[in-house]
């Protein structure tokens, strides 16, 4: 069975079509383009629409086992998720999405490659921690995570009231409340004392060395922080949430925001395509094309309506984008 047409973003080069053969396929109708909205015979009837915009539909999979679980890069050019308590395994270059050998006892919650390129972190519904490294597994009691990030020799949890927690990334000893800001959802480690905290309504926070530095309050409640860098290379933040997005620039102990955009839906997560400056929003029920070239013009370009639940998550692969959706996990690119 052969997909539909991919488009490589013109930013890569000239723009190419090819074939990607699938043979994991349940049915022709799961791997197909969005159909676009952009024509006068375009049918807006259909659960999955495509609005004026470059967003473009390459492959969709049902991933059995209940809600899919958080996406992360992992190695070997494989790409994680989870479908409720079990491994699976993404890749952009074959028809080998499957599930691995590794479980949880109970639903992920959160999940990250490790540093070594060998394993990953995942963490349930009950607060355990579990390191798995090929067939090993490593659990240690703690709390809920809404979002893991590693850095040195240490994994950091967003444990919401509690605050921050941070174990050794071998999982040597249970994982430990290192912060106490209320509301911790996501996080951006700077090293080990400096990091930057997404709390909802609160907006974010820095700190310094440990300590307390500036917040900055926006137009949305901040629930996910995303590293970007800009077209002339300027690292920076995104921060997501229902209803917005915006690039911060942040330091340890200062955070500031260089551009602002409303979005509809209850945006969760985002993320960089490559080098082209835009940004694939996943809002719960849609997929917005942000051009954020200019980080202090962000511009929504367009829009791509789901079902709902489909657009939970998003994750950046070369020339691709995973999106994780309650059940489903699609592979999409965009046509710039």
């Amino acid at each position: 069975m052969v997909a539909p047409a991919l488009v490589i973003p013109r930013a890569y080069g000239v723009a190419v079509s090819i074939a990607l053969a699938i043979s994991a396929c349940t049915d022709d109708a799961s791997h197909r383009e969005l159909p676009s909205t952009s024509g006068s015979d375009a049918d807006t009837s259909a659960p999955d629409v495509m609005v004026p915009g470059s967003i473009v539909l390459i492959r969709e999979d049902t991933l059995l086992g209940g809600e899919a679980g958080l996406l992360a890069a992992g190695f070997l050019d494989v790409v994680f998720s989870m479908a409720g308590n079990r491994l699976v395994y993404l890749t952009n270059a074959s028809s080998s999405w499957g599930a691995g050998g590794s479980t949880l006892d109970a639903p992920a919650v959160s999940i990250v490659g490790t540093p070594d390129d060998t394993g990953f972190v995942a963490v349930d519904q009950t607060g355990t921690w579990y390191r798995f490294v090929f067939d090993q597994r490593t659990t240690q009691p703690g709390l809920v995570a809404h979002r893991l990030a590693v850095a040195g020799e240490f994994i950091y949890g967003a444990v919401g009231a509690a605050g921050v927690a941070r174990a050794p990334v071998d999982l040597s000893a249970a994982p430990a409340v290192v912060a106490s800001p209320a509301g911790v959802l996501d996080l951006h480690i700077f090293d080990d004392a400096n990091w930057l905290v997404a709390r909802g309504e609160a907006g974010v926070a820095a700190t310094l060395h440990g300590s307390a530095g500036e917040e900055l309050t926006l137009g949305f409640p901040v629930r996910r922080l995303v590293p970007a860098v800009t077209t002339a290379g300027q690292s920076g933040l995104i921060g997501v949430g229902a209803g917005g997005l915006a690039w911060l620039s942040a330091a340890p102990g200062a955070v500031s925001k260089l551009g602002e955009v409303a979005l509809d839906g209850d945006c969760q997560d985002a993320t960089q395509v490559g080098e082209t400056g835009h940004l694939i929003v996943a809002c719960g029920d849609r997929l917005h094309d942000v051009d954020a070239r200019d980080p202090s013009a962000l511009a929504l370009t367009g829009s791509s309506v789901l079902s709902a639940g489909k657009a939970l998550g998003v994750l950046d692969y070369g020339d691709f984008v995973f999106v994780r959706g309650t059940t489903e996990v699609m592979q999409v690119a965009l046509d710039l």
